[in-house]
């Protein structure tokens, strides 16, 4: 793969190339099944060349749940949404989970740490490429692919994404590790939106303001105000311009993170139509399936799991002999199979979880259990 040419030069965000006039989308409402949320299996290739560019497993759970809180709208700052948009702000229904199967039906984390000797390997286009010290893309039909590496040195680019219909050897989004995570990533651009705005493009949405700094050229989504221009920093009261309101805290546009705070009903619709128009197995995908077959191991002698029933934290304690411990990570699923969070840790924080039966599977090396959980 050659030099990826983008659409910008801007500093903070890229996209591979812009949405353009002659990118074919439905205009017209279609029969999107909105019966129950998509969930999208992710998975994270973290290329580090240096110490400082390792991405942590926790630092990648911590950033799928952002992004599936962005697109369900289940953040605190969506209460920062002007009361004039408050009525056409959407929980987008579509939702994120690192995978638990790879392509070849095997148990996986959803990440995978990958050594590299490239320098700015991101605008190489070097990062989808085994062979070239990155990682092949999986399976884009049943998965979206995440690349987590050195852009360019300077960081002035901090992320870009293939395009829905695109054909191309690669598909997904690629972010610059300074901007990936929260709190861990480069203020003002410290909440994981650098994501959510790149997965907009991967889901078919273009800026807000149509990428022409005029009041002719619109982003073809109905309840997207036109606006003349893009907003940067973070902007204080309203903004006009083309005679109406802007809408600058769309997560479309180029604010600081800690000012963006909505998708709107028209984008929602349009991401639903762009996974029923080119990524319609996406629905299908077992990526995120809970795997069973796993044999029973020893592990549950060396484990204590505790309270259960809970209505606040669970406890797990691995009792091990040995000097060195691998590493221990707890990932709890609904009876559907879908992972509702993971963990690092020996509590496990699920005060915000409704009440039920969960599964929890619990991994220490090779070694796998798994135990009913009941929330109270």
């Amino acid at each position: 793969m050659g030099l990826i040419l983008l659409c910008a030069s801007e500093i903070m965000y890229a996209q591979k190339s812009c949405l353009s006039q002659n990118h074919t989308f439905i205009s017209t409402p279609r029969n999107v099944d909105l019966s129950e949320p998509i969930t999208i299996p992710v998975v994270v290739h973290v290329l580090f060349k240096t110490d400082d560019q390792f991405i942590s497993a926790q630092q990648v759970q911590d950033q799928i749940q952002m992004l599936t809180a962005d697109f369900r709208r289940q953040n605190a700052d969506t209460l920062q949404t002007p009361a004039v948009f408050q009525g056409v702000a959407a929980d987008t229904e579509i939702e994120f989970c690192l995978a638990t199967r790879g392509p070849d039906g095997k148990e996986v984390s959803g990440v995978n740490l990958l050594p590299t000797e490239e320098a700015e390997i991101g605008i190489t286009g070097k990062f989808s490429e085994t062979r070239e010290g990155g990682q092949d893309t999986w399976d884009a039909g049943q998965y979206l692919n995440i690349w987590v590496c050195e852009i360019l040195e300077d960081g002035s680019i901090a992320g870009f994404s293939s395009l829905p219909g695109e054909d191309d050897d690669w598909d997904g989004v690629v972010i610059d590790y300074r901007y990936f995570g929260l709190d861990t990533s480069l203020y003002p651009h410290h909440l994981g939106r650098t994501l959510t705005h790149e997965v907009g493009h991967w889901l078919g949405l273009n800026h807000t303001w149509g990428d022409e700094d005029n009041c002719n050229v619109d982003d073809g989504v109905e309840d997207t105000p036109l606006q003349q221009q893009a907003y940067r920093d973070c902007p204080t009261g309203d903004q006009f311009s083309c005679n109406s309101q802007d809408m600058y805290m769309n997560f479309m546009d180029l604010v600081n993170d800690d000012c963006m705070n909505l998708f709107t009903q028209g984008q929602k619709m349009r991401m639903h139509e762009t996974i029923d128009q080119y990524r319609s197995t996406i629905r299908s995908s077992p990526g995120c399936a809970l795997i069973t077959s796993i044999a029973a191991s020893n592990l549950q002698e060396k484990l204590r799991i505790y309270p259960n029933p809970t209505r606040d934290y669970i406890h797990v304690v691995y009792i091990n002999d040995k000097p060195i411990v691998p590493e221990k990570v707890s990932r709890l699923f609904d009876l559907q199979g879908r992972l509702q969070m993971q963990s690092l840790s020996d509590r496990i924080d699920v005060r915000d979880l409704p009440g039920g039966l969960y599964l929890l599977k619990i991994q220490i090396g090779s070694e796998v259990s798994t135990q009913k959980i009941l929330i109270l």
